[in-house]
């Protein structure tokens, strides 16, 4: 039972994920992230000169499910000056295969219908959100 001890952290840490993140299928409800698909893409992403977030996701992922909560709250405080649209990898591998999505949740951040900067992995909403304010702060001082 001693050699199995130095696994438990990284147990109690799966077990944390799995229970973040719920059942393992089915929708993710988000009240406040806009459902993008291949034929959408192009007009919610691209043809826009705002910021838009993209999360590339799937049902199955725990830490993509895990995420969704922290990315849909930020939404709501982001209303009129970043779009959060969330992209389902396997509905849409087009997506996935173009912008080279390999491992998942994959959070991109566009402007101007090109993308910025993206991070790969779970983070947590303080994390998130400087990340999201250090992007948008420096493209606002460069435009002054």
């Amino acid at each position: 039972m001693k050699r199995y001890r130095k696994y438990l952290p990284w147990l109690f840490a799966i077990a944390a994920i799995v229970y973040l993140a719920g059942p393992m299928r089915g929708p993710v409800e988000t009240a406040h992230m806009l459902d993008v698909t291949e034929q959408t893409f192009a007009e919610e992403v691209e043809a826009t000169d705002a910021w838009v977030l993209v999360d590339f996701w799937a049902a199955w992922c725990g830490p993509c499910r895990a995420l969704m909560p922290v990315l849909d709250g930020l939404a709501a405080e982001y209303a009129g000056r970043v779009k959060f649209v969330k992209v389902e990898i396997d509905e849409n591998p087009g997506l996935a295969e173009r912008f080279h999505i390999q491992s998942i949740p994959h959070v991109y951040l566009f402007n101007a219908g090109e993308p910025v900067t993206g991070f790969l992995g779970y983070r947590n909403r303080a994390q998130v959100k400087e990340w999201i304010d250090t992007h948008i702060t420096q493209d606002s001082a460069r435009h002054l």
